[in-house]
């Protein structure tokens, strides 16, 4: 037996209606469109050996798969497909079949990973009942580490530390949810007896409820920018950078490069009372929520 290599014929089923295409010339890509559906195919060519001891006959020109072992050599497997319409009817009925075949073997194949996973994921809702608030609407189409999350639980593979990440991350979630339909609700009351803020430049007193930070990249250099949000006599609310005469060093008297100390004094700042002189806009969705801008004169009044 002699090994021989051709690309005399190329072939491929197609895995939407299972019919076989073939061409006699293989093209210059390893992808057509399926004649039977217009699906695309993938094409393989044939892998000859020449074997005197096996006749070549149906089997090998109407084979399927790209190998050959007959007397042709593979110069003829596969030939029967070139033109549809000379391939007889018990082929494309053994072709349909084997189709029919493939895809109850992946439907059942698809049926039992489902069922593991949603047996999987029961056990895990059960241990661990605070994961089912993953599966809140919230989170639809959601791409980022909740949505992979989601994705874990639904397939009922997460780790021990991906349980607790889960867990933190949907805690701080429920905790921000309330935070702001208090908020909300706050400012509606608010807005309902006719409180207004007051734009222009302006004297602001009051307590800082939040503080907060945002990564700004300027060039090659990234810089922290603190915010605050003020609450003022009146309940209404305004944010805005964090006063320089507010800044830690201002009042440690040290440089505070380490990030830890920054964290430790602005976590601190939540409940003080402060006063500055700023510009203040007005929220166009809300009107006792402002911004305010160019602080200057900021000092902590308690």
């Amino acid at each position: 037996m002699n090994t021989v290599l051709t690309t005399g014929v190329a072939a491929g089923a197609c895995l939407g209606c299972g019919h076989v295409n073939a061409a006699a010339q293989p093209p210059a890509a390893t992808v057509t469109r399926c004649g039977g559906c217009g699906h695309r195919v993938l094409l393989t060519w044939v892998r000859g050996i020449h074997n005197d001891t096996v006749p070549c006959d149906a089997r090998c020109q109407y084979a399927v798969g790209p190998a050959c072992s007959c007397s042709c050599g593979g110069r003829n497997h596969r030939r029967g497909y070139i033109d549809p319409g000379l391939v007889p009817a018990y082929i494309r009925e053994r072709d349909a079949q084997r189709h029919a075949d493939r895809l109850a073997r992946a439907a059942a194949k698809s049926a039992a990973a489902r069922a593991a996973h949603a047996d999987r994921m029961a056990a895990l809702l059960e241990t661990y009942p605070i994961l089912e608030g993953l599966l809140d609407g919230r989170y639809d189409g959601d791409t980022g580490f909740m949505g992979d999350m989601r994705t874990a639980l639904e397939r009922g593979a997460m780790t021990d530390r991906q349980i607790t990440a889960a867990e933190n991350a949907l805690e701080r979630d429920a905790a921000r949810e309330r935070t702001r339909a208090e908020r909300d609700a706050e400012r509606a009351a608010l807005a309902a007896t006719g409180v207004v803020l007051a734009e222009g430049r302006r004297v602001l007193e009051g307590e800082i409820v939040r503080v907060s930070h945002k990564e700004s990249h300027f060039g090659h250099h990234e810089k922290t920018i603190w915010q605050i949000t003020v609450r003022l006599a009146d309940g209404c609310q305004v944010m805005g950078t964090l006063p320089a005469d507010l800044r830690p060093t201002s009042y440690t008297g040290g440089g505070l490069d380490d990030q830890d100390s920054w964290q430790w004094h602005m976590a601190r700042l939540a409940g003080r009372t402060v006063a500055f002189i700023a510009t203040v806009a007005r929220s166009t969705r809300d009107v006792t929520f402002g911004f305010y801008t160019r602080p200057a004169k900021a000092r902590f009044t308690a």
